[in-house]
């Protein structure tokens, strides 16, 4: 018999590398590894939030453009940041410089 073709998404992921934004295109099979969902927030500086409690990666989108994955992020910080009022001074004092991949 013929086989059926499987299901693919198509995400654009951007990742910092030492520094730098590195793109790359990833694929992520129906039955096979999970894409991070994103939160879209209001915010003069963030567009969208993602997280994964059971590995503790969370992933920020900028409205100017770049994505950052930040790695051992406790499900409080996430939580805190998603209802601060002011997500670009939550960000400055409890999540820049930290949590890194």
């Amino acid at each position: 018999g013929q086989r059926s073709p499987l299901s693919l998404r198509h995400n654009q992921i951007y990742e910092t590398l030492n520094g730098t934004q590195t793109e790359a295109s990833t694929y992520g099979l129906s039955v096979g590894k999970r894409i991070m969902e994103m939160i879209p927030v209001r915010s003069s500086a963030t567009r969208a939030i993602g997280y994964n409690p059971s590995t503790g990666q969370m992933q920020i989108q900028f409205k100017q453009g770049k994505t950052y994955m930040f790695c051992g992020v406790p499900q409080h910080v996430f939580d805190s940041f998603l209802s601060a009022g002011s997500k670009g001074s939550y960000y400055d004092n409890h999540i820049r410089d930290r949590y890194q991949c």
